[in-house]
């Protein structure tokens, strides 16, 4: 992935990943998520993003600022939302809303499992804010789902850097490639050769603004490694 993309965190970018459970997307993901150097938050929804050993839990009521602390190192929050909570898509949406506030901050928000954060098929208002207008608020953004067919456009075509591990169904394939413009048939040749290579292998979509070249830029990339 290093001789394509360059990612600078002191620029916001959107970045997703979309797969199968268990494809690989939220280990791709994380990759970004340990080397952030600025302060981020975890929206958990399903209990098992292990943002890491230095994560500060945070509960409700959540507030509308990202939290002040005494000491100036960044900060790795972890909000563990409750699905069976009367507030849960509020308190989602209100999570997002400690990224954006105040806006001379970076924050990273990761969120995994991006179908509780859309209402069919429309993002919720700070994610709205956060993909419309993450460089006013220095957010940046990773985003995980299995499917693209169950969230908001507006996700898939703002992102500047997609990964797409194991995704089979063809309409999935198709709304990716229809709303980055990419032609349908190649991009499903392309899953299919992914496919073929083994498990973790993926393909990543690079926009312009991280292509190392500088041009648009779809190609079949390794299975990444952590330490």
């Amino acid at each position: 992935m290093g001789d394509l993309v360059e990612v600078n965190p002191s620029e916001s970018s959107i970045i997703c990943a979309f797969g199968r459970k268990g494809s690989g997307k939220t280990t791709w993901l994380r990759s970004f998520w340990d080397s952030w150097p600025f302060d981020k938050i975890a929206i958990d929804v399903n209990g098992d993003l292990e943002p890491g050993p230095d994560a500060i839990e945070i509960y409700e009521p959540l507030g509308d600022y990202f939290p002040t602390f005494s000491d100036d190192w960044p900060k790795n929050l972890h909000f563990k939302a409750d699905p069976g909570s009367p507030t849960y898509r509020e308190s989602l949406d209100q999570a997002l809303m400690l990224a954006t506030f105040p806006q001379d901050k970076k924050v990273l928000a990761f969120m995994d499992e991006i179908g509780e954060f859309t209402t069919g098929n429309q993002t919720d208002p700070n994610l709205r804010r956060i993909l419309m207008q993450s460089r006013h608020y220095n957010v940046s953004a990773l985003i995980a789902g299995p499917r693209p067919m169950d969230i908001d456009t507006l996700i898939i075509g703002q992102a500047d850097l997609i990964a797409i591990y194991d995704l089979p169904n063809l309409d999935d394939q198709a709304r990716i490639a229809k709303t980055i413009g990419y032609p349908v048939g190649r991009f499903s040749e392309a899953i299919t050769e992914m496919r073929a290579l083994g498990p973790y292998y993926h393909l990543l979509w690079v926009t312009p603004g991280l292509s190392k070249s500088g041009s648009p830029t779809l190609a079949i990339c390794n299975p990444i490694e952590l330490d």
